[in-house]
C-alpha cells in the first residue's frame, strides 16, 4: 500500500508539470537589468567630465595643470571612498546604499553646473568622486547575492564592462550631440544628465531589493538555484572582513597593484583623450565624441567577451586561478604593444582605432 502510493506521486521535479510555485521566479533577471543600467549611467555621468572639460576651462580660464588638479580630486575621492563604502555594503546590503548614492553622485554633478570658481568645482568633483566610489565594490556584492555561480563572471562582464564602458561611449557620442549639433551650454547638457540619474535611482530604490530572500517578487526556489554552491550568498547583511587576512594576502598585494595601473590608464581614455582631439588634433566636438567613443567601445566587447571565456574556461579546466589570470595576462600584454604601435601614427582617426584595440 505503501509502495504504490509511493509510485502514483508525481515527481515535478523532472517533469513539466512541476507546480508554479516549485520553479525559480526570474527576478534575477529584473536584478541584471537594473545594475546593468546603474553601471551604464555611473560612466554615462563620469566620462561627460572629458567632453565638458575643454568648455569648462575655456571659461574659467584655467589651463591644463588646473584642469588636472579637477580630475586628480576625483580620483583621490573615489579610490579614499572604495573601502568605507565597501564596508558599509557589508553591513547594511547593497539596496538602500546604491539607490542613496546614485541620488547623491547626480546631485553632485549638478552641483558642478552651479560652481562660480575653482573652490566650488574642487568640492563639486571631489564629492562626485566620494558618492561614485561606492558603486562598483556594491555591484560586486550584488552579483553574489543575485546570480548563480556558473554564471556570475559572465554576468559580472555584462554589468561592470559591456554597459559599463558602453555607457562612457554613449556618453561621449550624446554629450557630442548636445554640444554640436543640439547647441546646447555644458551646463544645460549635466543639467539634463543630472535629472536622468536622479529619476533612475528612485526608480532603482523601487524595484531592487538586498537578495532574493527579501524580493516580494521571487520565491525560495530562485533562492536556492543562486546559492547553490555558494551558501554564503545568502548573507546580504552583517558582513565582516578581517584586516588581517587582507593584509598578509599575497593575491590582494597584487590586485592592488593591478587596479593602479589599471586606473592610471583609464583615466587617460576617460579625461585626455576627449581633450587631446579637440586641442590638439583640432577635431570638432561632435567628431571627438564618436571619436573617443571608439576605445570604449572597444573595451566593451573586449570585456563581455573576457567575461564569457572565462566562464567558459574554467567551466572546461576547473581552475579559476589560470582560467581567470591567463585572460588577463595575454590581454594585457596585447594592450601594451598596441599602446606602442599607436605611437607611430599621427592621424586621429587612426590613433584612437588602435585605442580601440587596446
Amino acid at each position: 500500500m505503501e509502495n504504490g502510493s509511493n509510485q502514483s506521486e508525481v515527481d515535478y521535479s523532472s517533469t513539466s508539470l512541476q507546480p508554479a510555485a516549485a520553479r525559480p521566479t526570474k527576478i534575477r533577471w529584473l536584478i541584471f537589468a537594473l545594475t546593468c543600467c546603474i553601471s551604464f549611467v555611473l560612466y554615462l555621468h563620469r566620462y561627460t567630465w572629458g567632453m565638458v572639460k575643454k568648455d569648462i576651462g575655456e571659461e574659467f580660464e584655467w589651463g591644463t595643470a588646473q584642469l588636472g588638479w579637477l580630475d586628480g580630486v576625483f580620483s583621490a575621492t573615489y579610490g579614499f571612498g572604495q573601502v568605507p563604502s565597501g564596508i558599509l555594503c557589508d553591513w547594511f546590503g547593497p539596496h538602500l546604499l546604491l539607490g542613496s548614492i546614485m541620488m547623491l553622485w547626480s546631485l553632485s554633478m549638478g552641483a558642478i553646473v552651479l560652481a562660480t570658481g575653482f573652490k566650488t568645482m574642487v568640492l563639486a568633483r571631489g564629492m562626485f568622486g566620494l558618492t561614485q566610489a561606492g558603486c562598483y565594490p556594491t555591484l560586486s556584492k550584488v552579483s553574489k547575492l543575485w546570480f548563480p555561480d556558473n554564471i556570475r563572471t559572465t554576468l559580472q562582464a555584462w554589468i561592470a564592462t559591456f554597459f559599463g564602458r558602453g555607457g562612457g561611449a554613449v556618453c561621449f557620442i550624446l554629450v557630442g550631440l548636445m554640444l554640436g549639433s543640439w547647441g546646447m551650454s555644458w551646463r544645460t547638457a549635466l543639467a539634463v544628465l543630472t535629472v536622468i540619474g536622479c529619476l533612475f535611482a528612485i526608480l532603482f530604490i523601487i524595484l531592487f531589493r538586498n537578495s532574493p530572500r527579501d524580493h516580494p517578487w521571487s520565491n525560495e526556489a530562485e533562492e536556492e538555484l543562486i546559492v547553490a554552491g555558494t551558501p554564503d550568498a545568502l548573507q546580504a547583511t552583517g558582513s565582516r572582513v578581517s584586516w588581517s587576512e587582507i593584509f598578509r594576502s599575497w593575491n590582494m598585494r597584487w590586485f592592488f597593484l593591478q587596479q593602479f595601473t589599471s586606473a592610471y590608464a583609464d583615466n587617460l581614455f576617460v579625461y585626455w583623450i576627449p581633450f587631446f582631439l579637440l586641442t590638439m588634433k583640432g577635431v570638432d566636438v561632435k567628431s571627438a565624441g564618436w571619436m573617443s567613443a571608439l576605445p570604449l567601445f572597444g573595451g566593451a566587447v573586449g570585456g563581455m567577451l573576457g567575461g564569457t571565456l572565462q566562464n567558459w574556461l574554467i567551466q572546461k579546466t576547473g581552475n579559476r586561478r589560470w582560467s581567470r589570470s591567463s585572460i588577463g595576462l595575454i590581454g594585457k600584454m596585447l594592450a601594451t604593444v598596441f599602446i606602442f604601435v599607436s605611437l607611430g601614427f599621427d592621424s586621429a582617426l587612426i590613433i584612437v582605432s588602435i585605442f580601440a584595440i587596446v
